[in-house]
């Protein structure tokens, strides 16, 4: 009897290609921390970004009515034949956590090729699961994490210290957390952590005068 082959999200493939802009990056050496999705996407020659206010006074229409052409009221990528680069637009109306998050969700897409059109339902979720897992490991590295331990008179970081850490959202630090708290081994990767490691020092820094002024935090 023929096996069925299902398909499901690659992860391994996934956190490798996260990790991978970090390690080999043109801007890598004069990358900011918290990662910053923007500065990227600034760097790369065939990705231009754009707002939805942008697109909407372009295009004579208003921020909603590019969210409905769009089918997204965060954010989406489509690819310019005419100038052969892809465009992120995003709402940028939206918080701050939510415009980062998006803008790496879009990325990943870029970079995993996932922009095919016409998808079906299955091929599209899996995708999208993809995309949203490259977003949490490009924001939280696992091993920034094991690096900002090593650092810190601090035994543990809990989901408040990692979304103060990252600049993530609550939800996204509770993720990293506990996926970093299951791990069986220590992620470790000191070339990736090296070009980071003042803003690394000076986020910790920030993050243990909180737990000062609050130690029950």
């Amino acid at each position: 009897m023929e096996m069925i082959q299902i398909n499901k999200p690659n992860y391994k493939k996934v956190q490798q290609t996260a990790y991978s802009i970090l390690e080999t990056h043109p801007y890598f050496f004069n990358m900011s921390f918290p990662i910053s999705p923007i500065d990227i996407i600034q760097n790369v020659p065939n990705i231009k970004l754009e707002t939805y206010s942008n697109l909407a006074v372009l295009t004579e229409s208003s921020n909603d009515e590019i969210a409905e052409m769009l089918d997204s009221e965060e954010g989406s990528t489509f690819f310019d034949p005419t100038q052969n680069r892809y465009v992120i637009a995003f709402n940028e109306n939206r918080n701050e956590h939510r415009i980062r998050f998006t803008l790496a969700h879009e990325l990943g897409h870029i970079y995993l090729g996932h922009l095919l059109e016409n998808a079906p339902d299955d091929l599209y979720k899996i995708q999208e699961t993809e995309a949203n897992y490259f977003a949490k490991r490009l924001l939280v590295p696992q091993p920034f994490i094991c690096k900002a331990l090593e650092i810190t008179d601090l035994q543990t970081l809990n989901t408040s210290d990692i979304s103060i850490l990252f600049n993530v959202s609550m939800e996204v630090a509770g993720y990293s957390i506990n996926n970093y708290n299951c791990l069986p081994f220590t992620p470790r990767n000191d070339e990736m952590c090296k070009p980071f490691i003042k803003g690394i020092n000076r986020q910790m820094t920030i993050l243990q005068m909180a737990h000062r002024i609050s130690p029950s935090a």
